[in-house]
């Protein structure tokens, strides 16, 4: 990122939620633009901004009062609305008539709509707009620091233009797929499927492990059959590679994501059998303690339940 960038509308940008991503939208935005209000409940993700030059929000209503473009990057639909609705501290209470939202939580649909409705009567502009990586070296929280993801937006055209000087930031492509709900409804399926994915490597390398074929071995193979994606080459085999899972997307929000999905096909009548079946899978890593862990931790889960250890350096 450079200082290249002109700030969006000359106004001051705000970033709430400082997790799994946030932390590093908020730094690429405080280096693009050359100021940032941000709050979280991180008292000490806060400080090491604050020192870098952000301005430091005492509540969402706070920061809502400073910003004219405010980001969300919450981990689910109850803290967004929590952050939106309080009377007290929410961003609607500030009374920024005028200011711009974009929503980068995934949530569901129905959220979304509700959001979207209640800022307009408020005087807002509301953008939901969720993210994915999904370029070369950009799987994950590397995409979000490397400003490589994706934006599914779904709102009005003017709050999508106004929002594009926050997205040349952020990410690497952004698309305005319909009215608000249309992109949370978008995101829950890309991770409905991306979740499938990860949990077909597990089972399918669980297996070869309980044959003797190594992970090295398998995934040498699978570079050259139609076995090969790229979730297995950008997200798991860097993890199970290296037998490390501390970064990455993690497993209860994985979780959260299939659990949405299941609900808004439920909604529209829509079996997903397989949506259920991977639940479990995730469901049993976060029961062993692994729900902070990156999602591609579910082949060691499945191992430990097989029995096998996955690393068979030497095997055929």
């Amino acid at each position: 990122m450079t200082n290249s960038h002109r700030r969006p509308d000359q106004r001051r940008v705000g970033i709430i939620g400082l997790g799994n991503v946030g932390g590093f939208y908020a730094q690429n935005l405080l280096q693009a633009f050359g100021a940032l209000v941000v709050y979280d409940t991180d008292a000490e993700k806060l400080a090491k901004l604050e020192a870098e030059g952000a301005t430091i929000a005492g509540s969402s209503r706070h920061l809502a009062s400073l910003a004219d473009i405010i980001v969300l990057a919450l981990p689910n639909p109850q803290i967004v609305c929590q952050e939106m609705y309080d009377a007290e501290n929410g961003i609607l209470a500030a009374g920024n008539s005028g200011a711009l939202i974009i929503d980068i939580s995934t949530i569901d649909p129905d959220t979304a709509i509700e959001i979207h409705g209640r800022c307009a009567e408020a005087g807002y502009q509301y953008l939901e707009s969720p993210m994915s990586g999904g370029e070369p070296g950009g799987a994950g929280h590397f995409g979000a620091q490397k400003g490589l993801i994706t934006f599914m937006a779904g709102g009005e055209q003017a709050a999508f233009d106004r929002a594009v000087p926050v997205f040349e930031v952020l990410g690497k492509h952004w698309l305005l797929l319909g009215p608000a709900g249309t992109g949370n409804a978008v995101k829950l399926i890309s991770n409905h499927i991306a979740g499938l994915y990860m949990a077909t490597m597990a089972e399918g390398f669980v297996l070869g492990a309980a044959l003797g074929i190594s992970h090295e071995t398998l995934l040498k193979v699978f570079k050259h059959t139609d076995a090969q994606s790229f979730t297995m080459f950008e997200e798991f085999a860097p993890h199970v590679t290296a037998s490390n899972y501390e970064e990455g997307f993690p497993v209860d929000l994985m979780h959260k994501d299939h659990r949405l999905a299941g609900e808004l096909a439920r909604k529209h009548n829509v079996p997903l059998p397989l949506n259920a079946a991977v639940m479990e899978l995730y469901q049993t890593a976060m029961a062993r303690g692994l729900g902070r862990k990156s999602h591609a931790v579910i082949v060691e889960s499945m191992a430990d339940v097989a029995n096998v250890a996955l690393s068979n350096k030497g095997a055929a």
